[in-house]
């Protein structure tokens, strides 16, 4: 075994300093000067470069090795993402078309600023139906009588005219085919693009502040438990529409409660029809998924399932004539042509602000987790704040195109990665895809069943539903994330998408706010030989009772350091000093003798008499000198006996403050004080220099020498006088 041998003296803070601080430190500079040396340094052609990374990528692309593999992964994304947008659309109230625009005009600014190679710009569920709740309560607040629940049809999203808004109720919205009145579409498509650009300015400032390090409050459980719950809202509200079947409507906390009660309330009604193309779609993915998974190594992509099942199932619709013989809703009428530009409505803004942000978030989070994992894969390295601000452009220029919220797709992008794509032209050939299919062939899908879309959206979600196996192995890694988890995911199913998000978010915090609240403390000792200290009660370690080694696993605040305090004096048997100083002086006075307690109450006595109360005998001098013999030993034994860890010196281990605020350097401060006067020494070793610089910063050092020290050998190795202070 290597060994390690060290020979050196025994530094302090002081020591320290004088041994090896740099003589010629440069001072900090002042923020002028620093908003001044960047100024300087500003390049607007390397900025460009950094705000659009095409143009690093581009010039650099491997033809020979690159080419044949975007190729092939676009060409599969396109036509996955044709049918997901279609499908998405729905989920924000909007018609099927809608999807080929959002499956076009921000990846397009995606490619042009996107970091991540592999990122599969488009539709996305999770923000769809987070878009689709916020239009739902806008509609519903227009509505001016009736407060009971109205009807709406499982076709929601038919056809550009066929979409209308009834006026008998504030609660709910009910959207039905074939009543001609276009102007409810007009306000569908008010709030899914004023929202899109609400949420993508949003992004485009934080981007540019650099504020791409929020991402960090998301955790991971919180993302999986969030995606989760968002699934379980997306299925419930295609289940309908899978079935053929008409139910209510219903919004705000449980509404998705009372949507399973009424969709087994209307089983009897089912439209047999729609359910068995529901079924043979559902069947085709099953077969073709199970293809893909077993011959994953023997085939060069994975078979494109989606577009499979819509090419097969709209020939089949087209020539059955399913919707005339069976009523089976179809996409029916799909404008070829880009579609007239459209300005969000400022009115709706305020009403949308908190939707947006929630939004935002959702989408750059979801991003960042997806782009890291990816990007970790192939090592390289994706920019924060270059994604929040690359969503934010392609949020913010496509809403007027009348696009709902864009964002990636978890299934997208590995689809991307086993197709051997590695750059973003997959995505710029994905356009070309989605630019035939508006111009010229989107016609084509005119006669695909809208049960098909529904049936896509079920299965390509079933993903995120499968999370749900991580919750035991969350559980036995950490019971705080295992929290997070599920108050999230039962938040979300049941408050719904929004509310569930700032709620959990809030939950994450608060337990955060617990955790360094109850933080755990030990007790540690030295292993002999080494210059190592562990943890006393489960390592055979060497406890020195004039020394306590204290440590305290979290940062000291004002959150905890009651708590720091009163384990740290029990430990180290402070307290008990203290308690035995008292009783002490109890006992001393207890055992004056009677002439001095005469002598001392003859100046408050009347003519210098002492006075005997309830006729008892004051004690004999034999009485009092044995009780003070007995109460003296008592006491030094107390004092000599305080307990496994107690002594004179105590040694706070402080690796573990990652910060310490005002609150913990007042405290800190005192105990050095108070236990000075107790004959007790305090020392803080291992201070990371942040922390350091805030305990000197506070002021509450000023006159307090000998304390810090660079490890925790340093301290325990420091020369002890009798009194516990440093030997000069």
């Amino acid at each position: 075994m290597a060994t390690i041998c060290i020979a050196r003296p025994v530094y302090d803070d002081k020591g320290l300093k004088e041994s090896f601080a740099k003589k010629d430190k440069k001072p900090t500079p002042s923020l002028s000067d620093r908003t001044k040396q960047k100024w300087e340094k500003f390049s607007m052609k390397e900025q460009l470069k950094t705000w659009f990374p095409i143009s690093t990528w581009l010039v650099n692309y491997d033809i020979k090795g690159k080419l044949l593999g975007d190729v092939i992964a676009g060409l599969t994304i396109g036509v996955v993402n044709i049918p997901q947008g279609m499908a998405f659309a729905a989920l924000t109230l909007l018609p099927p078309v809608f999807g080929l625009y959002v499956s076009f005009f921000p990846v397009i600014f995606y490619v042009l600023m996107g970091s991540c190679h592999h990122q599969s710009w488009g539709g996305f569920g999770v923000t769809a139906i987070m878009s689709g709740d916020a239009v739902s309560r806008i509609l519903d607040a227009q509505q001016q009588s009736s407060v009971a629940p109205c009807v709406v049809d499982s076709n929601i999203g038919t056809t550009i005219p066929f979409e209308t808004l009834s006026p008998n109720n504030s609660e709910t919205t009910t959207l039905q085919p074939g009543t001609g009145d276009p102007d409810n579409l007009d306000t569908i498509v008010d709030v899914a693009i004023t929202i899109t650009m609400l949420a993508g300015i949003m992004q485009v400032i934080m981007g540019l502040l650099r504020l791409g390090f929020v991402s960090v409050y998301l955790s991971k459980s919180f993302i999986q438990a969030l995606t989760t719950g968002a699934a379980c809202h997306v299925i419930t509200s295609q289940v309908p529409r899978a079935l053929g079947i008409t139910i209510d409507r219903f919004g705000g906390p449980f509404s998705i409660v009372w949507t399973w009660v009424e969709i087994f309330k209307n089983i009897p009604n089912i439209n047999w029809a729609t359910f068995i193309v529901s079924a043979v779609s559902l069947g085709m993915l099953i077969g073709l998924a199970y293809v893909n998974d077993k011959f994953k190594d023997k085939l060069p992509v994975p078979i494109p399932m989606d577009m499979i099942v819509v090419v097969i199932v709209t020939i089949l619709s087209f020539a059955i004539k399913i919707n005339e013989k069976f009523q089976v809703q179809i996409v029916d009428e799909i404008p070829l042509g880009f579609p007239t530009p459209k300005l969000p409505s400022p009115s709706l803004a305020g009403s949308l602000m908190i939707d947006a942000f929630a939004i935002a978030l959702v989408t750059y989070a979801i991003d960042i987790s997806l782009g890291k994992t990816i990007a970790d894969k192939y090592d390289y390295k994706i920019d924060d704040n270059q994604e929040m601000l690359a969503s934010g452009v392609a949020n913010t220029i496509s809403a007027p195109f009348l696009c709902y919220i864009s964002g990636p797709s978890l299934a997208r992008i590995w689809i991307v990665d086993r197709a051997g794509g590695t750059t973003q032209l997959t995505s710029a050939i994905n356009c070309v895809l989605v630019l035939l299919m508006m111009l010229f062939l989107g016609q084509l899908l005119e006669p695909l069943p809208l049960a098909v879309l529904a049936i896509l959206l079920i299965f390509s979600l079933k993903g995120m539903l499968w999370q749900v196996r991580f919750l035991p192995d969350v559980f036995k890694q950490s019971k705080w994330d295992f929290m997070v988890w599920l108050f999230t995911v039962l938040t979300v199913v049941f408050l719904g998408v929004a509310i569930g998000l700032f709620a959990s978010l809030g939950f994450s915090l608060i337990l955060v706010a617990i955790r360094l609240q109850l933080p755990s403390f030990r007790e540690e000792g030295k292993i002999e030989g080494s210059e190592l200290f562990l943890d006393s009660k489960g390592f055979e370690v060497k406890v020195n009772p004039k020394y306590t080694i204290f440590h305290m696993e979290s940062s000291l605040c004002f959150v905890n350091a009651v708590q720091f305090r009163k384990k740290l004096m029990a430990v180290s048997g402070v307290e008990a000093i203290r308690g035995s100083a008292k009783k002490l002086m109890t006992n001393e006075e207890a055992t004056q003798t009677p002439e001095k307690q005469a002598g001392e109450s003859e100046d408050d006595t009347p003519d210098g008499i002492a006075t005997v109360e309830n006729g008892t005998n004051p004690p004999t001098k034999g009485d009092v000198d044995s009780n003070s013999n007995e109460m003296a030993s008592s006491s030094k034994e107390e004092g000599n006996h305080l307990g496994e860890g107690r002594g004179k010196v105590i040694i706070i281990n402080c690796s573990s403050f990652n910060f310490v605020d005002l609150d913990g350097s007042r405290l800190l401060a005192s105990i050095i004080k108070e236990c000075k006067t107790k004959g007790v020494r305090v020392m803080l070793a291992a201070c990371t220099g942040s922390v350091h610089n805030t305990l000197m910063n506070s002021g509450q050092f000023d006159d307090v020498t000998g304390v810090f020290y660079p490890t925790l050998l340093d301290a325990y190795t420091s020369p002890q006088d009798e009194e516990g202070e440093e030997e000069e």
